[in-house]
């Protein structure tokens, strides 16, 4: 097979963009997909609860590959916030009216910016000046979909780029045919991948990892790169064969602190469902904790009558199920408060009600404190990065896109220069 440029250990689609654009840029690359060590996550929950905002600053490159393939369902009002003052919607014929009720000069200036990718200094210090009561959505922007766990009203950041809420919007109807057919795009943009196998060993020699080697149906493949991604967390390594944890992740994993979660509502058929948008937020009292039923993303399913509503919880309580039993209680009373012209019919329990932490793993979708982040250790190899949930900045497709064209500009710089990151 031969050594390659660059191998990339990746699960759920993480790294398909970037293993094709090296591919198409000279590079020599393997994919090695070891989604197949967490069997029990289904396709919606690999896609979660975030959508896709097509901000200025992505490529058509990779657009495309979040949209290829891909049954997506494309929002005409945008992202849509709810709060109890009434909803936003960011985009649309209604957005005009709605955002001025709401935002200010600065909060629309802040967010224009990060449609366009980069926040100047003297738009991130007036929304810094800004009450809470009227920048709020700045600091959700920063909130949701980040790794590292802040109140709200410590969100607000200017170290990275928050969901750039005015953006077009879509969310991704995920299925395993799409995963697939973006596999068979990466095999005919001419990257060797690797599917539905089992990490069995690593050689390495205590400054740079040489070879792997993988078992796929029953078969040995040895598989060598000059440059190595790990694009899995530490607690996803805890989950494979002990010799490569061993060597992976010898130090303690950082736990997530709060996990996302999927419930499904099944709902009565009325002409009123047609008016509401396909993906929302809804926030219950803004100046209240942002996670539990306080702050639910509801998102159309293949099935018009139902809905999958996501919502963050402490890890700790993941698979406790009388929690799990009283969020569920709560979500249908803040239903009947907020959209009570629908009629709930049946209420799906997310997968952590039926399965254990043996048979599902880490959650998909996570929060971390930001001290055991800080805490934890990685391995550290010249020609290895790390590109996982902890050192991304959000979870979002946007926010990881964007890293991956920082990953991709590494490696060519690394190329040019004839030197191992």
């Amino acid at each position: 097979m031969g050594k390659k440029d660059v191998g990339i250990i990746s699960i759920f689609g993480r790294g398909h963009w970037l293993a094709k654009e090296l591919a198409q840029n000279g590079f020599q690359v393997s994919l090695i997909d070891l989604s197949n060590n967490y069997p029990r996550t289904t396709p919606a929950d690999w896609e979660g609860p975030f959508g896709v905002f097509r901000s200025q600053d992505l490529s058509d490159s990779q657009i495309y590959s979040m949209t290829h393939a891909q049954t997506i369902v494309e929002s005409d009002a945008g992202f849509c916030l709810w709060p109890e003052a009434g909803p936003i919607e960011c985009t649309g014929p209604l957005s005009r009216l709605q955002m001025r009720r709401y935002a200010t000069d600065a909060l629309l200036d802040y967010f224009r910016d990060l449609d366009r990718g980069h926040i100047t200094k003297d738009v991130f210090a007036k929304i810094q000046k800004q009450t809470f009561k009227n920048a709020w959505p700045a600091y959700f922007a920063n909130h949701l979909s980040s790794l590292r766990y802040k109140e709200n009203k410590e969100a607000l950041s200017s170290k990275t780029l928050a969901t750039p809420f005015l953006s077009p919007f879509f969310h991704r109807l995920a299925s395993r045919q799409a995963v697939q057919e973006s596999l068979e795009d990466l095999k005919n943009s001419g990257v060797e991948v690797f599917e539905g196998g089992f990490l069995r060993d690593i050689s390495e020699d205590g400054k740079t990892i040489q070879r792997l080697e993988l078992e796929v149906s029953g078969r040995s493949f040895l598989i060598e790169a000059s440059r190595w991604l790990i694009m899995l967390s530490g607690i996803e390594i805890s989950l494979l064969d002990e010799r490569v944890q061993k060597i992976l992740q010898p130090y303690k994993a950082a736990a997530p602190q709060w996990s996302w979660i999927r419930y499904g509502v099944e709902v009565k058929q009325i002409e009123d469902l047609k008016s509401i948008p396909p993906h929302f937020v809804v926030i219950d009292d803004v100046y209240g904790p942002w996670y539990n039923t306080n702050v639910m993303i509801f998102q159309m399913t293949t099935n018009i009558n139902q809905f999958d509503i996501w919502l963050r919880i402490p890890n700790s309580q993941r698979f406790q199920k009388q929690y799990l039993e009283d969020i569920k209680l709560e979500i249908h009373r803040l239903i009947g408060k907020r959209l009570p012209m629908l009629d709930i019919t049946d209420t799906l329990m997310p997968q952590e009600y039926i399965y254990s932490f043996n048979d599902l793993g880490p959650p998909r979708f996570c929060m971390y404190s930001t001290s055991d982040l800080n805490a934890q250790k990685r391995k550290s190899w010249r020609n290895v990065t790390w590109s996982s949930p902890e050192e991304w900045p959000a979870q979002d497709a946007t926010s990881i896109m964007r890293e991956q064209t920082k990953l991709y500009h590494l490696l060519e710089e690394a190329r040019n220069h004839d030197r191992t990151l």
